[in-house]
């Protein structure tokens, strides 16, 4: 009895299609509202631009915090690199005063000029590295060599 009852449905559809009765929609230009489509389109090109935005200022905020990172491991590394130097210089002049011999005058300059250049130079490098120029007059060649 189904089979019936779907064949009479069929027929009945291809009937009303003859007659140009069916339930049957074409898409027309004038329906489509121009302002709706519009709003929409600048709605979801805020969205993109917000995530945009906010992906960029994510980014940012955790190159500051490896920034912050690296610069205190550095600073911590160069704090015991002068502590060594200094132990080991006092150590030596310690035995130096004990045997009764004379301190070169070298040696000190020495000592005074390498822990003023491992202050200065690495610091320079790693705040170089860590915070470069932006500007215009920042000489890119020479920074690549």
């Amino acid at each position: 009895m189904e089979e019936t009852s779907e064949i009479e449905a069929i027929g009945e559809y291809d009937s009303a299609v003859e007659r140009n009765e069916a339930d049957s929609y074409a898409f027309d230009e004038s329906d489509i509202n121009a302002d709706v489509i519009s709003k929409e389109s600048r709605r979801r090109d805020s969205i993109s631009r917000s995530r945009a935005l906010e992906a960029n200022a994510e980014r940012l905020e955790e190159e500051n915090s490896l920034r912050k990172d690296l610069a205190s491991s550095a600073l911590g590394l160069v704090k015991k690199q002068v502590i060594f130097c200094d132990v080991v210089i006092a150590i030596y002049f310690i035995w130096s005063m004990c045997t009764g011999s004379a301190i070169p005058p070298e040696v000190i300059i020495g000592w005074l000029t390498s822990c003023l250049v491992e202050i200065i130079g690495i610091l320079w490098v790693i705040a170089r590295s860590l915070f470069p120029f932006r500007d215009f007059h920042r000489d890119r060649e020479g920074e690549k060599q």
